[in-house]
């Protein structure tokens, strides 16, 4: 789970962010067509793409490997990450990168040294939701996992119900330490998360 939920964070924040840097800084043909199409993924259950996920990878050999997981955690994270970062880049001016860009610094030098470490708040919520989305994963696991030793801890909690059988108590309890790693990486950066959520929602 921790490899899961921390891989799941790092690509999707580095991509993610990437992603919204350019749609936050250049304009393109069909920007707000993408914007929107990115969006309306959020609108469309995992189920739907269960099947053809489990073709791909099973083609590419991926089946019983966390990188599946991975994969797929990651993807269903971006539309989020994109979002976020987007909303948080238009916050930031356009002068502080063009001042480095001045100096000699190149896009993405000027991307890397500026703004991404005025950027920390928004980061930090893009972080802890996509940690929390991969964290949480049960049906990806379920499906293109069947090996033991590789099963995250929310998977492991069906061993707690049997056929005829659930065993209540025991299955409360370790719902309650699997919550725990997530619940302090939000207190970790909770003071970030209010900033990063709400950045770019209100012009001036």
């Amino acid at each position: 789970s921790v490899i899961i939920a921390s891989a799941t964070s790092l690509l999707s924040v580095s991509m993610g962010s990437l992603a919204g840097y350019a749609v936050s800084r250049f304009r393109f043909a069909g920007r707000r067509w993408f914007l929107f199409a990115v969006l309306a993924t959020q609108m469309i259950s995992p189920v739907v793409f269960i099947v053809p996920l489990y073709k791909a990878m099973r083609a590419y050999k991926l089946l019983n490997t966390l990188t599946s997981v991975i994969i797929a955690s990651t993807a269903f994270a971006m539309p989020m990450v994109i979002w976020l970062m987007q909303g948080y880049f238009q916050s930031l001016p356009k002068e502080l990168e063009e001042a480095a860009m001045v100096d000699g610094c190149s896009r993405l030098g000027a991307w890397s040294k500026i703004i991404l470490p005025l950027s920390a708040p928004g980061l930090a919520a893009a972080a802890i939701y996509s940690f929390i989305l991969g964290w949480d994963q049960l049906m990806f696991p379920l499906t293109f996992l069947t090996r033991s030793e590789l099963r995250p801890v929310t998977l492991s909690l069906y061993d707690f119900s049997g056929y005829n059988v659930v065993y209540w108590h025991e299955m409360m309890a370790a719902s309650t330490i699997a919550v725990i790693p997530a619940a302090i990486a939000f207190m970790l950066v909770q003071q970030y998360l209010v900033g990063g959520l709400t950045a770019g929602s209100v012009k001036s």
